[in-house]
């Protein structure tokens, strides 16, 4: 090991932008977004689902996490929810994408005043947890699930986006599923900024509207889903 990766965070470890694996995306791709987006984001269904049931469990925080706010499980004001993106910086012949092969959640709920994650010990339990289910892949970014408080970063979210996920690979995916909105965050030049307009129905009701068999999707950003 070397003194670099010994000095560098398990979490912002990654290939050099030169070295990103080059790799057809899925497909074929159905394409829910805008399809000019500069970095293009592909996101398996079993992570959104893994995502989606954070939601609707509504968990109780972890002993070491900060305290939920008080609400209904998986209505508006529910308990907010974060985690690691675990995946891939790819390359193909039309230029980077982002493979996201699972997720991880943090123990417990996500309060921004808190950071992110809340505890060193959520920080050992993260990286068990990526060692165990995802060895082979890189910490691609972060989720919050913000039921009812619309897709917007706060401040603290760039901060946290900024301490912990500052590498070209690394995105910022927040979701809201009471409002049906979602946003993808990315690095350029130097700034969180905007994959897209947030505000993108969730994948459900749009594979409802174009006949897509759910059980066979994957949900990208950018926004493109493999139908197989």
């Amino acid at each position: 090991m070397t003194d670099q990766l010994r000095e560098t965070p398990w979490y912002r470890r990654g290939p050099g932008r030169d070295q990103w694996l080059r790799r057809p995306m899925p497909g074929p791709l159905h394409l829910i977004g805008s399809g000019q987006a500069s970095l293009r984001v592909v996101l398996r269904r079993s992570a959104w689902d893994d995502i989606e049931g954070l939601h609707a469990a509504g968990l109780p925080p972890a002993p070491h996490a900060a305290p939920a706010r008080p609400a209904a499980s998986g209505g508006p004001g529910a308990p907010e929810r974060a985690g690691l993106l675990a995946g891939r910086p790819c390359v193909d012949d039309r230029g980077p994408f982002i493979l996201i092969e699972g997720v991880v959640p943090a123990p417990g709920v996500y309060d921004p005043d808190s950071g992110f994650p809340p505890s060193p010990a959520a920080w050992d339990e993260l990286e068990a947890a990526m060692r165990r289910r995802f060895p082979a892949e890189t910490v691609v970014g972060w989720f919050i699930v913000r039921p009812g408080r619309g897709a917007a970063l706060t401040d603290r979210d760039r901060s946290a986006a900024r301490r912990f996920f500052p590498e070209p690979w690394h995105i910022t995916y927040v979701i809201d599923p009471v409002r049906e909105k979602q946003a993808l965050f990315h690095w350029s030049g130097g700034r969180l900024q905007p994959l897209q307009e947030p505000a993108v129905a969730l994948y459900a009701a749009l594979a409802k509207q174009h006949g897509l068999d759910l059980t066979q999707l994957a949900l990208a950003f950018a926004l493109s889903r493999p139908v197989h």
